[in-house]
């Protein structure tokens, strides 16, 4: 999946340079342009039911589903109103209730929350998931790419925001987001790790801020907190730029076993990047094992993290086996971006 161009997806091999093609269907809103990759269907996809994930531009409202059928578990998400409202449940069971909000912290000590019109510029269903990305401009020279991606067979979601600041714009020093969470819930908080963990009865889903390391004493600016029926993720940024990614996982079989992620280094003609130009991170609980990467900056090469060489700005992959990437989003570059 990716800004939707016609170039099928690279099946399961090794690591590979995916420079993005410019042909094909492309989604275009407020002058940003973004394309996603389709992919072709497998053969144990046919027959199989539709993607249940749907997007009505017109009254600013989607809906991302995992599996298909009435009981999927899913991500409503309304932007209408000047803020991004999530409702997300797991079977019946609602884990997420409200606006997802945000708020930059600069370095004259103002805060500009994260507010005004939120507009799409990518929307892409298929087998492996849904995906949407909305955009907001908060102020001038400053941007929030806000992208949610639910695996349709993984159990799993990603939420992520990037701050982009523009040549010139005001310095912004820290990255403040907050998601309500449903009533009845209860919260499992680690003191070794930062993972957290929501419970409801026959429910879990654990919480992993990929933008920051595991070990709470790393030294990585920033926190995952849960106070009260809100859930609060804490990021500082250097450079201007920021990504700020959650990973959200549920699979039942999953619950129990152990999970460990850590940031990864990204290189551009063999120079290590700042995480202002680029971030990363690998993520690996039981059988699942997945790579997330963000472009901040434009590359004037192919960069490279974990032995995969990408034009893209985004890319979701799972790592079926050290050195080999089967890609479920691959999002280019905006036009003019």
């Amino acid at each position: 999946m990716a800004r939707t161009n016609s170039t099928p997806k690279r099946p399961s091999g090794t690591a590979h340079a995916d420079h993005p093609g410019t042909h094909g269907t492309k989604r275009m809103t407020g002058g940003a342009t973004r394309a996603a990759k389709s992919k072709p269907t497998s053969k144990g996809e046919k027959g199989a039911k539709p993607a249940r994930g749907k997007h009505v531009e017109k009254d600013r409202r989607a809906v991302l589903a995992a599996a298909t059928g009435e009981s999927a578990d899913r991500m409503e998400v309304e932007y209408s109103q000047g803020q991004v409202v999530l409702s997300f449940a797991v079977g019946e069971r609602p884990v997420f209730a409200g606006a997802w909000e945000a708020e930059l912290q600069m370095a004259d000590g103002s805060a500009i929350p994260a507010k005004g019109a939120w507009e799409s510029v990518c929307w892409h269903s298929d087998s492996d998931g849904d995906y949407l990305e909305l955009q907001l401009q908060p102020a001038e020279g400053l941007r929030i790419d806000r992208m949610l991606f639910v695996s349709r067979d993984g159990e799993f979601a990603l939420l992520a925001d990037a701050v982009i600041s523009e040549s010139g714009a005001p310095a912004v020093v820290n990255y403040t987001t907050t998601i309500p969470l449903a009533a009845q819930l209860t919260a499992d908080i680690s003191t070794e790790t930062r993972e957290r963990v929501l419970k409801a009865k026959g429910m879990s889903a654990r919480l992993f801020p990929l933008g920051l390391g595991s070990d709470p004493a790393d030294g990585s600016g920033g926190s995952l907190e849960i106070h009260g029926d809100t859930l609060k993720l804490e990021q500082s940024i250097v450079g201007g730029n920021v990504w700020v990614p959650l990973l959200i996982d549920w699979n039942s079989s999953r619950a129990k076993k152990p999970a460990v992620w850590r940031r990864l280094t990204v290189s551009e003609s063999r120079v290590v990047i700042g995480p202002h130009q680029a971030s990363a991170a690998r993520w690996q609980c039981g059988g699942e094992h997945l790579l997330c990467y963000r472009a901040l900056t434009t590359p004037e090469l192919a960069r490279a993290v974990l032995g995969l060489h990408t034009w893209y700005e985004t890319v979701v992959a799972r790592i079926p086996k050290p050195g080999t990437y089967t890609s479920l989003v691959q999002i280019e570059q905006a036009a003019g971006e």
